[in-house]
C-alpha cells in the first residue's frame, strides 16, 4: 500500500459518516484502480518523485478505465458506480494534497 492511499483510508476512518464496510470498499476500488488503471505501476502515487512524474492523468480517462475493469469482472451497476465514486475522491484528494501534508507522520 502505498503512502497516499493509506493517508486516503485513514482521512475516510476519521470521518464519522463512513463506517468500516465503505473503508474496505475504498481499499478494494483504489486496488482496482492501481492493478487496472496504472498496471500495477504505483510510482504516480508516491510523493518523493518530482512534480512531472508524478502527474496523473484526467479524471475521465481514469474512470473510463476503471468502468471497462470492472465491466470484464462483471460486477454489478452498484458496485460500478461505488468504485468510480471512491476512485474520483482519491483522485481528487490526491490531487489536492499539499507537500507537507504528504511528508508529515501520522494521519491527516
Amino acid at each position: 500500500m502505498t503512502l497516499r492511499v493509506e493517508k486516503f483510508l485513514n482521512y475516510l476512518k476519521a470521518q464519522k459518516t463512513i463506517t468500516d464496510w465503505q473503508i474496505r470498499q475504498a481499499d478494494e476500488a483504489l486496488q482496482l484502480y492501481i492493478n487496472h488503471f496504472l498496471d500495477g505501476n504505483r510510482s504516480t502515487l508516491y510523493p518523493n518523485l518530482s512534480q512531472d512524474k508524478k502527474k496523473l492523468p484526467d479524471i475521465s480517462s481514469i474512470l473510463t478505465e476503471i468502468r471497462q475493469a470492472i465491466r470484464i469482472k462483471h460486477y454489478s451497476y452498484r458496485t460500478e458506480r461505488l468504485y468510480m465514486d471512491w476512485a474520483k475522491r482519491f483522485y481528487y484528494y490526491t490531487s489536492n494534497l499539499k507537500k507537507k501534508d504528504i511528508h508529515a507522520g501520522g494521519s491527516v
